[in-house]
């Protein structure tokens, strides 16, 4: 060991190891050699004592717990059993199971699911994973009336925010339209667009026919960028001469 990280009290190593060994608790081995609890934790390391079964006498009686291997995994308050798999090494049920299964580290992708229902059954044969994004289409359509409701409540929030800050209607847009274009930069949302509209249309008996369309276009015509802000100035002027009372004259 280097002069460095040199241990200054030693003999208090051996005697945390014992310690932890009768109490089975960090805090309390810490309060008897009254140190804190980190320094403690590391003494407890450095004497080479598995922590594999710490607290698992006290725990037992108090917590849910599941036996897999002769491993103990308790149920911890984030929905899902973690253990000691290895010392120094805790990890939840489902990342074991998944080594278990196919000999490799479980993506974070994934997620597991029961092919019975039954979310205590970690049988392997009943255990299914999947990505995220296929576990949400699951649950959703188990789901789909609460699913529903929420997201009805989602829009009459969201239009009671825009009534009350109407900005933010401009705000959302454009960071739709931004991510639409990264994400689309082919532009092939364009055709799906009109199909669906077209569709929609053709469902519920009515949509612009070719001679509308037509007949929009030519109405634009002549409407430049210019053309356009200068009308948008003429209306702003007569807004403001009307609340002032001035008469204006109104050009065709």
């Amino acid at each position: 060991m280097s002069r460095k990280h040199a241990l200054k009290f030693p003999h208090l190593v051996e005697k945390a190891g014992q310690l932890y060994l009768e109490l089975h608790s960090t805090s309390k081995v810490a309060d008897e050699l009254g140190i804190d609890k980190q320094t403690c934790w590391s003494y407890i390391k450095r004497a080479g004592v598995d922590t594999s079964a710490r607290n698992a006498r006290l725990i037992a009686s108090t917590k849910r717990k599941k036996v897999v291997d002769g491993i103990v995994f308790y149920w911890s308050e984030h929905g899902y059993y973690r253990g000691t798999t290895a010392p120094g090494k805790r990890e939840t049920l489902t990342s074991y199971m998944y080594r278990k299964m196919y000999g490799t580290e479980k993506p974070k992708w994934l997620t597991v699911m029961f092919k019975d229902g039954d979310r205590e059954n970690y049988a392997p044969e009943n255990l299914e994973f999947v990505s995220a994004s296929e576990c949400a289409k699951v649950r959703t359509a188990e789901r789909l009336e609460d699913c529903l409701k929420c997201l009805e409540k989602g829009r009459e929030t969201r239009k009671k925010l825009y009534e009350e800050k109407p900005y933010l209607k401009q705000v959302h847009a454009k960071r739709s339209w931004i991510t639409r274009r990264r994400n689309d930069p082919e532009g092939a949302w364009v055709e799906k667009c009109q199909a669906t509209k077209k569709a929609n249309a053709e469902e519920r008996g009515y949509w612009f026919s070719p001679e509308a369309i037509e007949n929009l276009r030519k109405s634009h015509i002549g409407n430049t960028k210019e053309v356009v802000m200068m009308k948008k100035m003429k209306r702003e002027q007569e807004a403001v001469m009307a609340k002032l009372g001035m008469k204006f004259k109104r050009t065709a």
